[in-house]
């Protein structure tokens, strides 16, 4: 499992915090380059709920490259092509499970802005009259640069529990 150990991420993270020392675990430049949009946003919302203040600078910058990677139509997406070519990282058509994934981020952080504002119509525009959205793309990544995973729910399950956390708490 190549997935980023939250636990010791964030236990990292706090006490990097605690001894006064600059963290930008987002990266900056390209340190962080193999995070997908799903573990950033993941890794995002756990320093938050670990009680990282979301006014802190590193959640501001996490939001910030959010931000900065906004697809026009107010979606998110990330091609399987990140793997390899750092020009791909968080670059991508729109999906809704990616999407999801940089709301509910852009939410624990207390945001509620353009950005957020722009993903909840994409999200809305595109639900299809079954409730459910199309999502052909793979956001799933069994192995990175070899096989990647349409998980079927990942466009139902993602979307509705961002756009139930936006509603309920504002």
């Amino acid at each position: 499992d190549l997935s980023p150990d939250r636990e010791r991420f964030i236990a990292h993270c706090k006490w990097l915090l605690s001894q006064n020392c600059g963290l930008t675990p987002f990266g900056t430049t390209s340190e962080a380059n193999s995070m997908s949009v799903e573990e950033r946003s993941t890794l995002l919302d756990a320093l938050i709920a670990a009680g990282v203040d979301p006014s802190h600078a590193c959640i501001g910058r996490a939001v910030a490259w959010l931000g900065r990677i906004q697809n026009e139509d107010g979606g998110w997406g990330e091609d399987p092509r990140s793997y390899d070519d750092a020009q791909w990282i968080g670059r991508g058509d729109s999906t809704a499970s990616q999407t999801a994934w940089a709301l509910l981020a852009l939410h624990a952080a207390g945001e509620r802005g353009d950005a957020m504002q722009r993903a909840i119509q994409w999200l809305v525009d595109t639900q299809r009259s079954d409730g459910s959205w199309d999502e052909p793309q793979y956001t799933g990544t069994g192995f990175p640069s070899d096989y990647y995973i349409n998980y079927h729910l990942y466009r139902l399950a993602f979307p509705i529990m961002a756009l139930g956390r936006c509603l309920s708490q504002g």
